[in-house]
């Protein structure tokens, strides 16, 4: 951190400070708490915590992470990738217009196995599509941040 740091202006290192620790911090419903946020679930496509769901390698094609605020999400589908019968892709936008992280294996049958499709309509035209390695696991997670208000469907029926 001291090397990064030495190579930026004396008068942007507090920003520069401020802007790394509101990032690992968490909002809440009166503004800043300052606590880190929690690490709910994690697996190599994505990571929830208490404020955010952190979907790995979906931008094309600098593999950015898109992080979504848990209070946007409306409703989330998920089905387990063997029996799943929408549109999917590698990586990109799918006819029903989702767009997936990107997942090598998501479209060969044989090898996905006790993996799930999740998607997630956040208000936008184009919702994002993500895998998950533990259905069971990132539903808890999720169940514990989302509102009540949020639809769940077990079902990705676009």
């Amino acid at each position: 951190m001291r090397s990064l740091l030495s190579h930026v202006p004396d008068t942007n290192r507090s920003l520069l400070l401020f802007v790394i620790f509101v990032d690992y911090c968490c909002f809440n419903e009166d503004g800043f708490s300052g606590l880190p946020m929690a690490l709910l679930y994690e697996d190599e496509f994505v990571s929830v915590n208490e404020c955010a769901v952190q979907i790995k390698n979906y931008h094309f094609p600098s593999k950015k992470v898109k992080s979504i605020p848990i209070e946007v999400i409306r409703v989330l589908w998920f089905e387990e990738q063997e029996t799943c019968k929408c549109s999917t892709k590698i990586w990109g936008k799918s006819p029903d217009a989702v767009y997936w992280a990107l997942d090598v294996k998501r479209c060969i049958p044989s090898v996905t196995r006790d993996k799930f499709n999740v998607v997630l309509d956040v208000g936008q035209k184009v919702r994002p599509g993500f895998t998950v390695t533990d259905g069971g696991e990132f539903m808890e997670a999720m169940r514990a941040v989302l509102d009540y208000h949020v639809i769940i469907v077990d079902t990705i029926n676009l």
